[in-house]
């Protein structure tokens, strides 16, 4: 007899989670022309597992099935810093405004000028390196990746760039003893590139009638063209290199020589 119900997910409370944060909000309602609101937050969440489905770099089954607490780690969606702030100035200019008030119709040329800006800081999220396969030859379907084992170098470099983001010196996937152990690097260890973006707009609003307004708008996202960078790759096994340093591609994990 044919099974009617497809594959059917089992999930066991196992997994438990902690997040603590401190945030700081300023605001400024729209007063003489100009209203901002900026936000800061300082957080930390921690947990064994933070998606019921795949999340993109997450560990979803326990590395070592006896022991899932060695799983404990940040969350991948943790955000140590987070600013964020956004205005919107009205620049005080035509005819009902002190400037450009003398200036007759050629004051439409100053009215209805706009200003606005959104900045984002942010810290990147959490990552795991890359999983070794199945050295030990444990065959659990269901069982994730062995990880590498840490050599005790800082993975950081000190000034990371998009050639050398991580360090690969860092990890060792090919020492004989993962043939019987699991590997004693943890869960998330690794953290991706932050985000440094600022938004603009500048728009113009020009009354033609009482019923007809002409609208100049222009807005630019990451005005400063500023490169926020996907996650690098992670296998230790086969580091990538960017092909040339004029495109420097995401290398991930490249050599210290």
């Amino acid at each position: 007899m044919g099974n009617a119900y497809g594959e059917i997910q089992e999930v066991d409370n196992v997994v438990n989670s902690v997040y603590n944060a401190a945030s700081v909000k300023v605001q400024r309602r729209l007063s003489s022309g100009l209203t901002f609101l900026a936000a800061f937050t300082y957080s930390k969440s921690i947990d064994n597992g933070s998606a019921i489905r795949y999340a993109t770099g997450d560990i979803q089954e326990c590395i070592n099935n006896y022991n899932c607490q060695n799983d404990r780690a940040v969350s991948t969606f943790d955000i140590p810093r987070l600013f964020v702030t956004s205005m919107l100035y009205q620049v005080p200019a035509g005819p009902n405004h002190r400037f450009g008030r003398q200036m007759g119709p050629a004051a439409k040329v100053f009215e209805g000028w706009q200003v606005g800006s959104i900045l984002t800081l942010s810290d990147g999220t959490p990552i795991s390196v890359g999983g070794i396969g199945d050295p030990a030859n444990i065959g659990d379907s269901s069982t994730a990746s062995n990880l590498p084992d840490a050599t005790g170098i800082s993975p950081i470099p000190a000034n990371p760039t998009a050639q050398q983001f991580w360090n690969i010196q860092a990890f060792n996937g090919t020492n004989s003893q993962l043939q019987y152990r699991f590997g004693n690097t943890g869960r998330n260890i690794l953290r991706a590139p932050g985000i440094k973006e600022l938004d603009f707009s500048l728009i113009k609003d020009t009354r033609i009638r009482e019923r007809h307004t002409l609208e100049f708008r222009f807005e630019a996202f990451n005005l400063p063209n500023h490169p926020n960078w996907n996650p690098p790759a992670v296998n230790v096994l086969s580091p990538p290199h960017s092909a040339s340093p004029l495109r420097p591609g995401p290398c991930a994990i490249c050599n210290s020589a």
